[in-house]
C-alpha cells in the first residue's frame, strides 16, 4: 500500500507533503520510497487510486495553489517512476471523492464532487461541486457524463465514494455541504463500466434474417457460467437468445429470427450470470433470404439452338420476398435436367454426370453442364429452402431447350447469339404487349355514332385488355425481370446494351403506366359495363332455358335402354355428341361475354347442364363400347369345339369382361342398359365355372346321364351332343346350364372327389404291391431281423389316415374296397409293431439265455420259456424274410396271436433278467455304476477272469489290472494289482483266488486289496522312526520295488507329521517353551531335502510320491507358521482342530486289540477307508482348501450331503477328490446332463448307499427340474437312513426307488454347481435342505504356484510364485478382453506343469529363465495380434534381460515342412511355428481348442501335425475319428435311454470313444470335433476336459479317455461356451490378420503350376506382382466396400 502526501506534522509545524511511503502488508512494515522522475507538488485534499500495478494521483491543493493535474506511479518498477500525463480535470479541485473500477475494456476512475473556483477575500472556502467525471485508464482522458435521476446529490465535499461490483453501482455517503450530511446515493454505471469482460469479435458477421445460424463470439474474461444472453439491438427492436460458454474467450449461440425488424446491421452485446451487458458491441448483418417466387432463372442452356456436346450454363438470380436481388450467397438449389425421350423406352433421362453449380456469392448461382445429344431438356430448378426461405420452383424452371448439331458453339456463351437475340425477342415482344394493352385501354368504348353491337364489342375490347393487365402481369413481370438479369450481367462483363437498357427503361415506365391507369379507365367505363352487364344477365338466362331443353331431351334418348341394341345405339350417340359440340361452342361464347361484363356465376348452371350432358353422352358411349366387345367375344365363345376348349382362359376373360362392365361410370348404372348388360356378362361368368367343372377328366358315363335326368326332355338331345364329337360351346349353352348351377357343382363335385378315392386305392395297390421288409441279419447268424425303413412307417401311417377319410366320406361309390384296405393295413401295423418289439427284446435276451451259462443257470425256467420262443422267433423271421413283402407276409392266418404270446413270454424272461442284475448289484454294489451292457458282459465271462479285466477299471476306479497265476484245475489267481493312476504295482497278501461267481470274487478282490493296504500301513509305520524320512520314503525290497503304496507313504507320513505336532505342543504345555518352533524348523529342513531330492534321477512313480510330499508338507509348513503366529499352542486350539488330522488308533473290539486310521475334523471323525488310489498327485492346500475340508468333513457329519458352488476353475470337484483320497474312500465323479434321468439317479443311488463311496455330481443344476424332484425323494432316503443307522445292527436297510438296499453309513454326497449360467436349473428347496451350501472363490494362487514350484525342483519358489502371479494378473487387467482368454487355476496349472519338465530337461539352467521360457512358449499359442506387445512388455518388465532360446523338436520341424511340401502347401514360418505349439500344447493338456476365424488354417494345422508325426515315427501315426458335433442332437451324440422302453441308443461320440479306447495299442488317437460350441453339448464334456478324463453318460457307463487319446476342438469362437468350458481346454489361436494365410495361399498355387511352362523367373515375377498388388487391393475393400455378407481375405484371393 503507497500513500503520498497529505497536510501533516505536529502544532504550528504542519504542512503540505510531498513524501511516498509504502506499507508491506505481510510484515505489517513501513518504509520510505524514493521514486525517479518528477513527482508532483506538495499538497492535500488530492485523491490516489490504484489501477492494477499504477497509482493515479489528481487534484488537491496546499496554501499557494490548486490543482487539476494528473500523475502516475508504475510501482512495478524498482524504484517506482512517477508519470506527468497531459489529460487534466478541467478545473482545479480539491477534497472531492474518487475511487478506480476495473471495466472493459480499461479500467476507469471516478470523481465526485469536492471544491472548486478561485479562492479571495469574498470566497475564502470555494465553491462545492455535484458533478462526477470519468477518467479511462486506457485513453488517458477525462469525460464528464451527466447522471439522469431525479433525487440527486447536493453539491458537497469531503465525501465517501465507494463501488458495489455486484449491481455496478457507485455508492456515495455523507460528506459537508455547509453541514455534515449522513445521506446514501447510488449511481449505475454498468454502461459505463460494464461488466468484467468484452466482445471483440464475431464469426461469421452476416447471416439469414431466419436466425438459427451459428455465431460464435471472441472476447476477453469470460466467466464459465450456464447463464449466456446474447442481445441483437437495432432501430426496430431488441432480441435475447441464450448462448454457451466454450472458454474464457470464447461464446456461441445461434441467431434468432429477425424477420420481424428490417434486414440490416445490429449491435450484439453479451450478459453472463445475470450481470449486465457488454459496453462494447460488434456490428452483425442480417440479410432477407431467397424467396423461390420471386427468384428465376436466365441464360443460352435455356434456349433454344444450344450447342450439344460443348458445355452450355445458365445463371440462378436469388432475390427476396420484395423481389430485390440477394447480395450473399449460401443457398442451395436442385438442379434436375432431362432428356426428353432420350431414354430407355422413350423415357425421359437424367442428365448428372457434370452437372456444376457455382456458388457467386453474390447472389448468382452459375450453373453449367453438357448436353449430350441433340433433342430436346427439360431444365427444372428447385429452391431447397435455405435459411428457412420459401422454398419451391423459380421462375422460368421446367423451359424446353433444344440443342443442335454443327450450330455455333457461341450461342451456349451469355454473350452469344441466342441470348442476345431471345433479349431482343423479349423487349419486342414485351413492348408489342405493352403497346396494344395500352392503346387498346385509351379506346373510346362508346359512341353515338356506332350501333349497338359495334358499342358492345368496343366496350367488349377495352374490357378484355384491362383483364390482361391481370391475367398476363406475372409473364411481363419475369420478361422484364429476366431482360433486366441479362442486360445486369452484360454491364458486369464489361459489354455496351446502353439502347437496350433504355428500351428495357421504357418498357417499365409503360407496365408501370399501364398498371396505374388500368384502375382508372375500368372506374371510368364502370357505368357502361354495368348497363351491358344487365343486357347479358337477360341474355344468359334464355340460353338456360333453352339448355334445360337439350338437356331434357338427352336423358330420354332411346341409347338408355338395354333393348335398342349396339349398333343402334352407337349411331344414336354419334349424332348426340355432334349436336353436344355445336351447343358447347355456343355456351363458350356465352361464357366469355359473362366473364367480361362480370356475370360469370350466372352462366354457372348452364355450363353445369352442358358439362353434365357432355360426361352423360361419354360415359353411355363408353358403355356401349363394352357392351359391343362383350357381344363380340360371347360369338367367339359360343363357336370353340367342346374338346378344344380352355375352360380356365375362358373364365378369366369373362371375368375381366364382367370387371370392365362394372368399371363404367356410377352415372350409367341405374340405367336400364347397364343393368342388362350386367346382366348378361354374370349369366356368362357363372356358366364359366360350370364348364371347366363339366370339362374335369373325373367325369364318367354315370355322372353325365345324373346330368341328362336333370334337363328333363332335352336329355336325349343332350346325349347326342354328348356322343358326338364336333359338339361346340353354344350347343351346351343352350340348355340355360347356369339355372342347374348348384345341382351341376354337387355332380361335379362328386366326381371329382370319387376319382381321388379311386387314385387313392390305385397308390395302395401300387405301394404294398411291391413293399418288402428291409433285411439283416442278427450278429454274423443267417437269423434274419425284419423292419420297416422311417418313411415306410411314416407311409402306413398316412395310408392308413386316408382310409379313414374315406370311409368317412358320404362319397361311397369306393367305400366296400376302402373298408377292405383298411383292415389289411391295420394288420400290418399290429405286426410290424408287435414284430419290432420280440425282435428288440429277442437281440436283448439271446445272448444272455443262450450264449450265457450263468443266466442259464440262474434263471432254468425261464430259459427253458426263452429257448421256446427262441425257436418261434428264428422260425417266423425267416418265413417272413422268404416271402419277404409287407403285406404277404403280415397276411397271414393267426400271425398276430402268435406275436402277441411270443411277446407276453419274453417279457417275462426279461422281467427275471431284471430281477437278476439287481440281485448281482446288491452282492456287489459297484455294479450299479457300470451300464447295464457291461454288466452283462462281466456276467457273461465271470467264469473267465482274463475277459473280466478289461471292466476292472470300472469298479475298482484306481486299479487298471490284475495280475492274474494260473492254477492247476481252477481258475487263476490274482497275485498283484497294478495302478490306473500313476505308475505303481502291489502285491496281494495273500494272492485272490477268483472262485465263485464274478460278484464274489469281485468283492473279494476289493476286501483284499484294503487288508493289504493295511498290512502295508502297519509295516510302514513301524519302519518311519528307523530311517531318515528320504530313505523311508523311497525304500525299495529285493526286487527293487517300492516296499510302501504312495498312499500308503503319504498317510503314514501324515499320521506321524500329526504325532510329532501334538507331541511338541504336549512339550511346550510341560515347559518346553520352543518346542514348536524347533518342530517347525526340522519340518522345513526336511522340506528342503525332499526338494532337492526332486533333482535326483527318479522313476516317474519315484517322483509322484515325492512331489505329493512336498505338497504335504508345505501345507504343514504354513500350518505350523499359522500356529505360531497366532500363538495356537494347545491341541484344543480351533486352529489346530480344524486341521485334517490323520490317527492311527488302536481299539479293542470283541476282546481283540484292533488297529486302525482315523480321520479328525474339529468334532468329526471318520474311518480311513482304505480304497485303493494309486499313484496319483495331491492338490496344494491353501486356506480356502482348508475351509473346504472343515465345511464338507461337517456337512457328512451331521448326515448331509455338500453342495459347492462358484465360478468355474476354483478348484471345487478336485477339492472333493482329495478330501476323498484324504479319506480313503472311493469316489465317482458324475458329469450330470440333461439326459439323465430319475432311474439312471436312483441307480447311482443305490450304488452310493450300499458300496460306501462318495458321488461327486458335477454340474448337478444341469438336470432338468423333473429329474431333481424326485432326487429330492431318493437322496432324502439315503440321510435318513445315515442318521438312523444302528452301529450294532449286522444290516441296515434304507428303501429307494422301491428297492431295499443294505446302507454303508460312510456314503457322500457332493453336488458342484456354476451358479447362473446357461442352461442351469434352479434346485427345490427340499433339495436344497438337504446339502449344506459351500461358496468357492479365487483360492490362493500365489501359494498354489510355490507349491507345485517347489514340487517340480524349483528352489526358488517363492520369488518365482510371485512374479508367475504378477503377470497372470496385469495380464488379466491389460490384455483385451478375449472369450478364448484363461489366467485361472487350470491354465496356471498347465504352465507349472511344462515348467517342472523344462527343470528336469535342463536343470541347469536357471530357474527364472526356464519359468520365463514356459511362461512365454505356453502362452504365445493363444494370444491375439493385437495383444502381443502387451505380452511381451509385461514378460520383460518381470524378467528384464532374461530372454532363452525356444526349444525346438528339430525333427519334428523338418517333418511339418515336409508334410506341407506333399500337400503341396507353402511352409510358411508362421504357420509352422502354430503347427508345433499344437504339438507342444497337445503334451500337456488332453483337450485343446483350435480356434480362429474361418480360413485362418485350422484344419490344415491338425492335419499336418497328425502326418508329420506320421513321418517322425512311422509306426506312431496319429488315428484321427473326425465329426461335426452340430449335425445331430446332443442325444444323439452322447447317447439317451428311450422314456418307453428304457432301452439304451448310443451316441455317435461315445461310441468312437469307446472303440477308441479298447483298441490295445498305444499309438496316438485323435477325437476331432469340428463343429462352433454351444452349451447343449460341450457340457456334458465336462468331466472328459478336466482331470478326471472320464466321459459319464446316462446309462451310468464311465468311458475313460486313455493317456494316449487326445481331444481337438476346431471352433471359430467361444462366444457361447460358458467359463467353466473355457478353462479346462489349452487354446491356440489361429489368426488371419496377418496376411501370412492368403500369402501362403498364392505362394502355394505358384509353387504348384507346371514347370514346362512356367520358368523359374516367370514364377519370380508373378510371385512379385501378388506381393504388389494383393495387399492393397484387400485393405482399399476393407476400406471402401461393404459386402453383403462378410467374407474372409482368404477367400477373396483364393
Amino acid at each position: 500500500m503507497f500513500v503520498f502526501g497529505g497536510y501533516g506534522g505536529y502544532g504550528y509545524a504542519r504542512r503540505d507533503l510531498d513524501d511516498l511511503y509504502s506499507l508491506d502488508i505481510d510484515h505489517w512494515a513501513w518504509s520510505r520510497v524514493v521514486a525517479k522522475g518528477r513527482g508532483p507538488e506538495k499538497r492535500s485534499g488530492h485523491q490516489s487510486c490504484a489501477v492494477e500495478t499504477l497509482v493515479f494521483v489528481f487534484g488537491g491543493w496546499n496554501a499557494s495553489q490548486q490543482f487539476n493535474d494528473l500523475y502516475t506511479l508504475d510501482t512495478k518498477s524498482d524504484p517506482p517512476v512517477w508519470a506527468s500525463i497531459e489529460s487534466s480535470l478541467p478545473a482545479p479541485r480539491w477534497n472531492f471523492a474518487a475511487c478506480s473500477v476495473m471495466a472493459i475494456p480499461t479500467w476507469k476512475v471516478f470523481a465526485f464532487g469536492g471544491i472548486e473556483g478561485p479562492l479571495d477575500e469574498t470566497n475564502r472556502q470555494g465553491t462545492p461541486c455535484g458533478d462526477m467525471s470519468v477518467l479511462d485508464a486506457g485513453l488517458l482522458r477525462w469525460s464528464h457524463p451527466d447522471a439522469a435521476g431525479l433525487d440527486k446529490p447536493c453539491s458537497r465535499a469531503d465525501t465517501v465514494l465507494a463501488y458495489d461490483s455486484k449491481f455496478s453501482r457507485l455508492i456515495l455517503f455523507g460528506g459537508w455541504a455547509n453541514e455534515w450530511l449522513a445521506d446514501v446515493f447510488t449511481l449505475d454505471v454498468a454502461h459505463v463500466v460494464g461488466p468484467p469482460y468484452a466482445i471483440m469479435n464475431l464469426h461469421p458477421y452476416i447471416g439469414p434474417i431466419t436466425g438459427n445460424a451459428p455465431l460464435q463470439i471472441t472476447g476477453i474474461d469470460f466467466i464459465n457460467t450456464a447463464d449466456v444472453v446474447i442481445r441483437f439491438s437495432s432501430k426496430g427492436g431488441t432480441i435475447d437468445v441464450r448462448g454457451d460458454f466454450l472458454s474464457t474467450t470464447q461464446l456461441a449461440c445461434l441467431t434468432p429470427d429477425f424477420s420481424s425488424y428490417a434486414a440490416g446491421e445490429v449491435e450484439v452485446r453479451v450478459a453472463l450470470n445475470g450481470d449486465s451487458f457488454t459496453t462494447t458491441s460488434q456490428v452483425y448483418t442480417f440479410f432477407p433470404v431467397t424467396s423461390a417466387q420471386h427468384s428465376l432463372i436466365f441464360g443460352p442452356a435455356l434456349l433454344n439452338g444450344g450447342a450439344c456436346n460443348e458445355e452450355t450454363m445458365f445463371l440462378i438470380q436469388a432475390r427476396d420476398d420484395v423481389n430485390q436481388n440477394r447480395i450473399t450467397g449460401g443457398d442451395k438449389f436442385s438442379t434436375t435436367i432431362l432428356l426428353v425421350g432420350g431414354g430407355e423406352e422413350g423415357k425421359d433421362l437424367q442428365i448428372r454426370s457434370g452437372v456444376r453449380v457455382d456458388d457467386k456469392d453474390d447472389g448468382t448461382y452459375f450453373v453449367s453442364f453438357m448436353p449430350p445429344s441433340p433433342g430436346s431438356y427439360r431444365i427444372e430448378v428447385e429452391f431447397l429452402g435455405t435459411f428457412g426461405g420459401a422454398s419451391g420452383v423459380l421462375r422460368g424452371s421446367g423451359i424446353m431447350a433444344s440443342f443442335e448439331e454443327f450450330v455455333p458453339r457461341s450461342n451456349n456463351t451469355m454473350t452469344g447469339k441466342t441470348v442476345t437475340s431471345t433479349l431482343h425477342e423479349d423487349l419486342n415482344a414485351v413492348g408489342n404487349l405493352l403497346n396494344l394493352i395500352a392503346s387498346a385501354i385509351r379506346e373510346h368504348p362508346h359512341s353515338d355514332d356506332r350501333t349497338d353491337l359495334q358499342n358492345r364489342n368496343g366496350l367488349v375490347s377495352v374490357k378484355e385488355h384491362l383483364n390482361m393487365i391481370n391475367e398476363r402481369k406475372e409473364e411481363i413481370n419475369f420478361l422484364l425481370d429476366r431482360s433486366e438479369c441479362i442486360l445486369s450481367y452484360f454491364h458486369s462483363q464489361g459489354v455496351n446494351n446502353g439502347p437496350q437498357a433504355s428500351v428495357l427503361h421504357s418498357h417499365r415506365t409503360t407496365w408501370d403506366d399501364v398498371q396505374q391507369e388500368g384502375p382508372r379507365i375500368a372506374l371510368k367505363i364502370a357505368p357502361l359495363v354495368k348497363a351491358q352487364s344487365a343486357r347479358t344477365k337477360s341474355d344468359i338466362q334464355n340460353y338456360e332455358t333453352t339448355v334445360r331443353k337439350y338437356a331434357r331431351g338427352v336423358e330420354t334418348a332411346d341409347f338408355m335402354r338395354y333393348q335398342t341394341g349396339v349398333d343402334s345405339a352407337l349411331d344414336l350417340l354419334a349424332a348426340a355428341c355432334g349436336a353436344f359440340e355445336a351447343e358447347r361452342a355456343r355456351c363458350t361464347d356465352m361464357v366469355r361475354l359473362a366473364s367480361i361484363f362480370e356475370c360469370s356465376p350466372d352462366m354457372d348452371v348452364s355450363t353445369s347442364l352442358l358439362a353434365s350432358v357432355g360426361v352423360m353422352l361419354a360415359n353411355y358411349q363408353s358403355m356401349w363400347m363394352c357392351a359391343g366387345e362383350c357381344r363380340a367375344y360371347m360369338a367367339e365363345a359360343n363357336n370353340l369345339s367342346w374338346e378344344d376348349l380352355n375352360a380356365d382362359g375362358l373364365e378369366e376373360n369373362a371375368r375381366l369382361i364382367l370387371t370392365k362392365v362394372k368399371q363404367q361410370p356410377l352415372e350409367v348404372k341405374q340405367s336400364n342398359a347397364y343393368q342388362g348388360l350386367q346382366r348378361t356378362a354374370k349369366d356368362f361368368l357363372m356358366t364359366c365355372p360350370l364348364i371347366s367343372n363339366l370339362r374335369q377328366p373325373a367325369m364318367r358315363h354315370r355322372h353325365w346321364d345324373e346330368l341328362g335326368q336333370m334337363v328333363g326332355d332335352q336329355s336325349k338331345t343332350l346325349n347326342k351332343l354328348i356322343a358326338s364329337t364336333n359338339m361346340k360351346l353354344g350347343d351346351l349353352l343352350k340348355f340355360d346350364i347356369h339355372v342347374q348351377a348348384n345341382s351341376i357343382d354337387a355332380i361335379t363335385d362328386r366326381a371329382v372327389r370319387e376319382a381321388s378315392h379311386e387314385d387313392t386305392l390305385r397308390s395302395l395297390a401300387a405301394t404294398w404291391g411291391c413293399l418288402d421288409f428291409k433285411i439283416s441279419y442278427y450278429k454274423h447268424t443267417d437269423v434274419p431281423l425284419l423292419k420297416l425303413t422311417e418313411e415306410d412307417s411314416d407311409q402306413l401311417e398316412a395310408d392308413q389316415l386316408a382310409l379313414q377319410s374315406m370311409l368317412a366320406s358320404r362319397y361311397d361309390h369306393f367305400k366296400p374296397q376302402a373298408a377292405e384296405w383298411q383292415n389289411s393295413l391295420a394288420i400290418i401295423s399290429d405286426a410290424v409293431q408287435m414284430l419290432s418289439e420280440i425282435q428288440r427284446t429277442w437281440s436283448y435276451l439271446e445272448p444272455l439265455f443262450v450264449g450265457s451259462e450263468e443266466v442259464r443257470r440262474e434263471l432254468p425256467e425261464e430259459t427253458i420259456r426263452f429257448l421256446a420262443v427262441d425257436q418261434q422267433v428264428r422260425q417266423i423271421l425267416r418265413k417272413m424274410a422268404e416271402v419277404k413283402n409287407v403285406k404277404a407276409a403280415c397276411q397271414e392266418k393267426g400271425l398276430c396271436q402268435r406275436l402277441e404270446s411270443m411277446n407276453d413270454d419274453q417279457d417275462v424272461c426279461k422281467k427275471a433278467l431284471a430281477e437278476f442284475l439287481a440281485g448281482k448289484r446288491r452282492v456287489f454294489p459297484r455294479f450299479y455304476f457300470t451300464s447295464e451292457a457291461d454288466l452283462l458282459d462281466i456276467l457273461s465271462n465271470g467264469s473267465s477272469p482274463p475277459k473280466v479285466m478289461r471292466h476292472i477299471n470300472k469298479v475298482l476306479l484306481a486299479t487298471a489290472s490284475l495280475y492274474l497265476e494260473s492254477v492247476a484245475d481252477n481258475r487263476p489267481r490274482a497275485i498283484s494289482f497294478v495302478s490306473s493312476v500313476g505308475e505303481e504295482q502291489i502285491d496281494f497278501e495273500p494272492p485272490v483266488l477268483l472262485e465263485g461267481k464274478v460278484e464274489v470274487y469281485l468283492q473279494t478282490v476289493l476286501t483284499a486289496q484294503m487288508e493289504t493296504l493295511q498290512k502295508n500301513l502297519e509295516r510302514s509305520r513301524k519302519r518311519f522312526p528307523l530311517r531318515p524320512r528320504a530313505a523311508w520314503l523311497l525304500e525299495k525290497s529285493a526286487s527293487d520295488r517300492l516296499l510302501d503304496p504312495a498312499q500308503v507313504a503319504l498317510l503314514v507320513a501324515g499320521i506321524q507329521s500329526v504325532l510329532s505336532i501334538e507331541e511338541a505342543m504336549d512339550s511346550m504345555t510341560q515347559g518346553g517353551a520352543n518346542a514348536l518352533q524347533t518342530h517347525a524348523d526340522q519340518q522345513r529342513h526336511d522340506l528342503v531335502d525332499l526338494v532337492r531330492l526332486t533333482q535326483t534321477n527318479l522313476t516317474g512313480g519315484e517322483r509322484q510320491r515325492v512331489m505329493c510330499s512336498i505338497t504335504i508338507d508345505a501345507h504343514t509348513r504354513d500350518v505350523l507358521d499359522k500356529l505360531l503366529r497366532e500363538t495356537s499352542l494347545h491341541k484344543s486350539d480351533f486352529q489346530w482342530q480344524s486341521q485334517l488330522k490323520q490317527r492311527f488308533v488302536e481299539k479293542e473290539e470283541a476282546g481283540l486289540v484292533v488297529s486302525q486310521t482315523e480321520v479328525h475334523v474339529c468334532d468329526a471323525s471318520f474311518d480311513y477307508g482304505l480304497e485303493y488310489l494309486g499313484n496319483g498327485p495331491r492338490l496344494v492346500v491353501t486356506p480356502l482348501t482348508d475351509r473346504f475340508y472343515v465345511t464338507a468333513t461337517q456337512a457328512l457329519h451331521l448326515k448331509m450331503g455338500c453342495a459347492p458352488a462358484g465360478p468355474a476353475g476354483t478348484g471345487k470337484t478336485e477339492t472333493t477328490k482329495d478330501l476323498a483320497s484324504a479319506l480313503g474312500k472311493c469316489c465317482y465323479v458324475f458329469n450330470c446332463s440333461p439326459e439323465m434321468d430319475y432311474q439312471s439317479l436312483g441307480n447311482i443311488f443305490k450304488g452310493l448307499a450300499a458300496s460306501g463311496s462318495w458321488g461327486c455330481f458335477d454340474e448337478f443344476n444341469r438336470l432338468i427340474p423333473e429329474v431333481l424332484s424326485v432326487c429330492t425323494v431318493q437322496f432324502k432316503a439315503v440321510c435318513d437312513g445315515t442318521t438312523s443307522y444302528d452301529h450294532d445292527s449286522p444290516t441296515h436297510y434304507i428303501m429307494i426307488e422301491g428297492d431295499q438296499i443294505n446302507l454303508d453309513p460312510t456314503c457322500g454326497a457332493f453336488i458342484t454347481m456354476n451358479p447362473g449360467y446357461l442352461g442351469r436349473s434352479e434346485l427345490p428347496e427340499g433339495l436344497k435342505a438337504l446339502f449344506r451350501p459351500m461358496t468357492v472363490m479365487v483360492p490362493d494362487l500365489v501359494l498354489i504356484c510355490e507349491n507345485m514350484l517347489m514340487a517340480e525342483g524349483y528352489v526358488a519358489a517363492r520369488s518365482l510364485a510371485s512374479k508367475f502371479y504378477g503377470l497372470y494378473s496385469l495380464l488379466r487387467d491389460l490384455l483385451s478382453k478375449q472369450a478364448h482368454y484363461d489366467w485361472g487355476l487350470r491354465a496356471v496349472k498347465s504352465v507349472l506343469v511344462v515348467a517342472g519338465h523344462l527343470k528336469r530337461a535342463e536343470p541347469d539352467l536357471p530357474e527364472e529363465q526356464l519359468l520365463m521360457r514356459a511362461l512365454r512358449d505356453f502362452n504365445i499359442p493363444k494370444i491375439v495380434q493385437q495383444d502381443e506387445v502387451v505380452f511381451f512388455g509385461l514378460l520383460n518388465d518381470l524378467f528384464p534381460d532374461v530372454n532363452p532360446p525356444r526349444v525346438f523338436d528339430v525333427s519334428l520341424a523338418r517333418c511339418i515342412v515336409k508334410a506341407a511340401e506333399d500337400a503341396a502347401l507353402w511352409p510358411d514360418e508362421q504357420f509352422t511355428l502354430k503347427v508345433a505349439q499344437l504339438d507342444e500344447l497337445l503334451s500337456i493338456r488332453h483337450c485343446v481348442f483350435v480356434m480362429g476365424p474361418a480360413g485362418a488354417g485350422k484344419t490344415t494345422c491338425w492335419k499336418m501335425l497328425s502326418y508329420a508325426l506320421g513321418i517322425n515315427e512311422s509306426q506312431r501315426k496319429v488315428r484321427v475319428c473326425y465329426l461335426n458335433p452340430k449335425v445331430l442332437p446332443t442325444e444323439d451324440l452322447y447317447g439317451h435311454i428311450t422314456l418307453q422302453t428304457r432301452e439304451w441308443k448310443d451316441g455317435l461320440l461315445s461310441s468312437i470313444m469307446r472303440d477308441l479306447g479298447q483298441i490295445e495299442d498305444d499309438k496316438p488317437k485323435w477325437i476331432v470335433l469340428d463343429g462352433d460350441l454351444d452349451a447343449n453339448w460341450i457340457e456334458s464334456m465336462n468331466s472328459v476336459m478336466d482331470d478326471n478324463k472320464m466321459l459319464t453318460l446316462s446309462s451310468n457307463e464311465r468311458i475313460p479317455l486313455k493317456a494316449n487319446m487326445r481331444m481337438l476342438f476346431e471352433i471359430r469362437d467361444l462366444r457361447f461356451a460358458t467359463p467353466a468350458t473355457v478353462s479346462r481346454a489349452g487354446i491356440i489361436y489361429m489368426s488371419s490378420e496377418n496376411g501370412t494365410v492368403w500369402y501362403s495361399i498364392i505362394a502355394s498355387w505358384v509353387q504348384a503350376q507346371p514347370d514346362n511352362i512356367y520358368s523359374a523367373q516367370s514364377k519370380a515375377v508373378m510371385t512379385d506382382l501378388f506381393e504388389k498388388y494383393v495387399s492393397p487391393s484387400l485393405t482399399y475393400l476393407r476400406h471402401y466396400s461393404q459386402p453383403v455378407i462378410a467374407i474372409e481375405d482368404m477367400a477373396l484371393v483364393s
